[in-house]
């Protein structure tokens, strides 16, 4: 199986071990128990938890599938093979790709074109154009173009164009332009354009213009063409241009 990993500037990772840069790797002190520690440790396709992820040396492992030992997000093993050793993160995309293991790999920084599809794990950070789709998981940094859609989990952070759909779970913070989508979890900072619709659960921070609608649940702070009304109850609101109050107009 093939595993990815990275290393400092010389190439050594955790308690100062030293990796190769080609050729055989070994834990001396390995221990086969599902817990972090006691053995070497990479990320597979499609896992997002590398902990500590330098931004030195990129490595491609072969390691055999009956030596993994899988934890959250990531693996662990006795010993592998460095197939692949390079500083730029992305020629060990080429490498990967050129020899048929596609992912979606984990990437701590993402540059992407109009039309993307792409799926990264925590802490990433995504440049994206206009009608991309992006999956992420905690604590990613997302600035994106029109028509995009977003999906992510806590502490994420996006700044996007208009048009787009954005559904993020606790403390975003989301900065976007008109006719958005919004939907989070509680303890969210929110600012808007024009003409959009915002859902965000208890304790959020709200500021969007005149036309736009938002559903909130209690001690909400919404802010509307400078009028700021503090700690709502559970309810959707909405600007009154003939009393200039922010009203309630629903559940």
């Amino acid at each position: 199986m093939i595993v990815i990993r990275t290393c400092g500037p010389k190439m050594t990772s955790n308690n100062g071990f030293k990796w190769p840069k080609q050729g055989h790797v070994e834990c001396l002190d390995w221990n086969k128990k599902a817990e972090c520690g006691n053995g070497l440790h990479g990320l597979l396709a499609g896992q997002n938890n590398p902990g500590r992820w330098y931004a030195n040396y990129y490595l491609a492992l072969d390691v055999p599938n009956d030596e993994l030992v899988h934890l959250e997000g990531k693996v662990k093993f006795p010993y592998a093979t460095v197939l692949y050793c390079t500083k730029s993160r992305k020629q060990l995309a080429k490498w990967l790709t050129a020899h048929g293991h596609v992912g979606p790999w984990y990437n701590d920084k993402a540059e992407l074109s109009a039309n993307s599809i792409y799926t990264c794990g925590n802490k990433s950070i995504i440049i994206a154009a206009r009608n991309s789709t992006i999956t992420t998981n905690k604590g990613s940094k997302i600035t994106c173009s029109n028509n995009c859609t977003i999906t992510g989990s806590y502490y994420n952070g996006v700044k996007a164009g208009n048009n787009c759909t954005i559904n993020l779970a606790n403390y975003a913070k989301i900065t976007c332009g008109n006719n958005c989508i919004i939907s989070t979890g509680p303890d969210a900072e929110i600012q808007t354009g024009s003409n959009c619709k915002i859902t965000c659960e208890y304790y959020s921070t709200i500021k969007t213009t005149k036309d736009s609608i938002v559903k909130a649940k209690g001690g909400a702070k919404i802010i509307i063409a400078e009028v700021s009304e503090l700690f709502i109850s559970s309810g959707t609101y909405a600007y009154n241009q003939t009393t200039n109050q922010i009203e309630r107009i629903g559940d």
